[in-house]
């Protein structure tokens, strides 16, 4: 569903996979949000609910049609940076800006606590209050039970 989120061309949509395509809206909105994309490809992967490699494979295509510039950022006897992606397609930057912003929701009405509140459960109110009376030494009201009277069997009383 991420895939068809509006945040890619038709054009361009329809050369990838659902995954893949999922991918590069991730990218896309990094791209939208802060101009490139220095994400990991784990994370890419995650927040695209797909492999890291169908986002190798995703970024290889892309970059393959002309649609991406992959910079890689080797360090020297060190573990490298990561790769900084820019979309190099004019009209898939016209496209994401045109669009929606990359964080704005839509579809969907967002809940408040107020309205998922269980009236059986006690709240952090009561909860607060109960810890309150126990810690100034007043007696927090127990139960009666029915045995009461009677004593332990092997105690006298």
């Amino acid at each position: 569903m991420l895939a068809r989120a509006g945040r890619m061309p038709p054009t361009i949509r329809g050369k990838f996979t659902e995954g893949e395509a999922a991918a590069l809206t991730v990218v896309a909105d990094e791209v939208k949000r802060c101009g490139v994309c220095d994400l990991p490809l784990d994370k890419v992967a995650a927040l695209a609910g797909c492999s890291r490699t169908t986002v190798q494979n995703a970024l290889r295509e892309a970059h393959r049609l002309g649609l991406i510039n992959l910079t890689h950022r080797p360090q020297r006897g060190r573990k490298s940076l990561t790769n900084l992606i820019t979309i190099a397609s004019g009209e898939w930057l016209t496209w994401i800006k045109r669009g929606p912003a990359a964080s704005k929701a839509i579809g969907f009405k967002l809940l408040t606590a107020a309205k998922n509140v269980n009236p059986t459960k006690s709240t952090t109110d009561e909860k607060k209050a109960f810890n309150e009376r126990s810690n100034r030494g007043q007696q927090v009201p127990r139960r009666q039970t029915a045995q009461r009277g009677r004593g332990r069997a092997g105690h006298a009383e």
